[in-house]
């Protein structure tokens, strides 16, 4: 197995993920999120069009079970030939489903002349759909999706919001609105704000949806993160574990913080990173059971 197609993740040990022909640079360098579901481990990546699959083996993943193209399951998606990312940020697993999100966000021209595209509307940035696995948890049965814009659209129901309509035609690091995580648990979806950040405090946006998969009601959480956003959050004991870490590129400590839903307390801060060039993305999932409070993050 060649060097180049693998990840190697380190906390308390070493968990390998061998991508095998799919371990691009592009997508070994920006993995984003990642869920176990029946022993499956399945990733994105923030700058890729797929998601992939692992089996188990031994102490990590190492056998590409499968690569998705998003354009195969949801229509629409971009331009005609595929080249934007999609931007995907985060995947959850629930309930024999697989949610998959993206940042949502408008962005602008990199201001130091980096050849960025400006996407305004971009629908390749407005993914939220959810994927209904076999019973054997590594293949799809159904595939769903919020509109891309318009009514009923994720983006568009967050800028209706009091609270965010008047920073919504920011770019997603100037204060404007960017996704960055997605949990379920307890038959309840939550989606986790990047920024912005209103009066210090990151938001947690509660999501309630119909039969139809359209989403019913709202309801914004504002959580005291000492003035970080949200860059991942995963279901635990009837609350959240939030990584929490700056908006923009500041180099300052990452914390992760245990946050319970029900109640007024403040959220705990359980485990902090100094700053480094790695940024933590995404809580490990070990075993189908979410131990990011035990086993730190990807």
């Amino acid at each position: 197995m060649s060097e180049q197609n693998v990840v190697r993740l380190r906390l308390d040990g070493t968990v390998s993920l061998h991508f095998e022909a799919a371990g691009t640079p592009k997508l070994l360098k920006n993995l984003s999120g990642c869920t176990v579901w029946k022993g499956f481990l399945w990733t994105v990546s923030d700058e890729g069009r797929t998601i992939e699959c692992l089996a188990p083996f031994s102490s990590g993943y190492n056998n590409l079970v499968r690569s998705v193209s998003l354009d195969a399951l949801f229509d629409d998606l971009s331009s005609k030939d595929h080249s934007d990312e999609i931007d995907l940020e985060d995947i959850a697993a629930s309930d024999g489903y697989l949610w998959v999100c993206d940042s949502h966000s408008r962005v602008r021209r990199s201001a130091d002349g980096r050849p960025t595209v400006q996407i305004k509307n971009g629908k390749s940035r407005r993914l939220l759909g959810r994927l209904k696995l076999d019973r054997n948890g590594g293949t799809f049965a159904r595939a769903e999706r919020l509109p891309s814009d318009g009514d009923g659209g994720l983006r568009s129901i967050l800028e209706a919001n009091e609270f965010l309509a008047p920073f919504a035609g920011l770019p997603s690091k100037e204060g404007g609105i960017d996704l960055e995580g997605i949990t379920v648990g307890d038959q309840r979806v939550f989606v986790g704000l990047r920024g912005l950040v209103i009066d210090g405090k990151a938001i947690v946006a509660e999501l309630f949806f119909t039969e139809q998969f359209r989403v019913r009601s709202t309801i914004l959480h504002f959580i005291d993160l000492q003035g970080l956003g949200i860059r991942d959050l995963e279901w635990s004991r009837g609350g959240l574990l939030l990584i929490a870490g700056p908006v923009g590129s500041a180099r300052v400590p990452f914390h992760i913080f245990r946050w319970s839903v029900k109640s007024a307390v403040a959220p705990e801060r359980v485990f902090s990173f100094e700053p480094s060039i790695e940024k933590p993305e995404a809580p490990l999932c070990r075993g189908g059971r979410r131990r990011a409070d035990d086993n730190g993050p990807l």
